[in-house]
């Protein structure tokens, strides 16, 4: 199960019952609260990756104890057959404060403003969800404005899928990718647009923005490399997301990418469709990445599957 999300709201020092060998467990709520709450258990070989202070920090590993209630996080992990949740690798990215107005948005980046040196300024985000619930505040399906600036922090979900190790910063973020934005949100006063002006947008000052881990749909276009093993290499993706406006995406593989459906990269064609589940990075100036040339402003999704529908 990749990338669980969702926020803590309990701490406990031993796991379940059932089975053995759990070095302890937390309560977990998804879908803004919406789902049922249940208990994640840990193993000895589990990593807690705690709240980054930089960005691009690589994982700083902190104990249970160290996990306080109301952190966002994501998870992957699994159910063994006593129908145990078990964690295997956690990132925990920021705590969350309802009171005080700070939420995680997940959601769609729609459109961006950059400054003269290609960094993005401020970006309209459309959010699918957001962890805990203030719906009455910020309701689901609704656009926002993230306003970034030389404090933001940048990181990425899934570490192991960032096999090329690309750095996230205020150029690398472009339409059509799925972010986590963490920070504090201002509603518009009652009145501040009287009718028939257009009310003005909910604004949130982004302490934390997170590439997130996610799945694209589009068509094999053209193979760039392949290596020996038929699984390393890259090839251009057309897209079907209309967020992307029509960019081509490069996709790069390694020898973790799981192939599903094909038996590598040799077997790729234009039909049938395809859906990569991975990390996308927006590269402004281009430049060598695993041997494969990137063109200036490419779109470069590192894939953690290759699916062939």
């Amino acid at each position: 199960m990749d990338d669980l999300k969702g926020f803590v709201t309990s701490v406990t020092s031993t796991g379940s019952t059932t089975g053995s060998g759990f070095t302890g467990g937390f309560g977990f709520q998804t879908l803004s609260g919406t789902a049922p709450l249940f208990s994640v258990n840990l193993t000895s070989s589990t990593q807690i990756c705690g709240p980054t202070t930089v960005s691009n920090q690589t994982c700083t590993p902190i104990a249970l104890n160290q996990l306080l209630t109301g952190s966002f996080l994501e998870m992957d992990g699994y159910v063994d057959s006593s129908g145990n949740m078990i964690a295997k690798t956690i990132e925990v990215e920021d705590r969350e404060i309802v009171e005080q107005n700070q939420l995680a948005l997940i959601g769609s980046v729609i459109s961006v403003a950059r400054d003269v040196n290609g960094n993005v300024t401020q970006f309209n985000f459309y959010v699918n969800e957001e962890e805990p619930d203030d719906e009455f505040s910020i309701p689901l399906d609704s656009i926002v404005v993230v306003n970034l600036s030389s404090s933001t922090i940048y990181q990425f979900s899934s570490r192991a899928t960032n096999f090329a190790s690309l750095p996230v910063d205020a150029t690398a973020l472009a339409p059509g990718q799925e972010l986590v934005v963490h920070g504090v949100f201002t509603v518009p006063a009652a009145g501040a647009t009287p009718p028939p002006a257009v009310p003005l947008p909910v604004t949130v000052a982004a302490d934390k923005v997170y590439v997130k881990l996610q799945s694209y749909q589009g068509s094999f276009s053209s193979l760039v490399a392949a290596q020996s093993d038929d699984k390393t290499g890259a090839f251009w993706m057309a897209s079907c997301g209309v967020l992307f406006q029509g960019a081509p995406i490069l996709v790069l593989t390694d020898g973790q990418t799981a192939f599903v459906g094909l038996t590598g990269l040799g077997a790729l064609t234009p039909q049938p469709a395809l859906l990569v589940k991975g990390l996308v990075f927006f590269e402004l100036q281009g430049g060598t990445v695993n041997g494969v040339t990137v063109p200036p402003r490419t779109l470069v999704l590192l894939a953690k599957q290759v699916h062939q529908l």
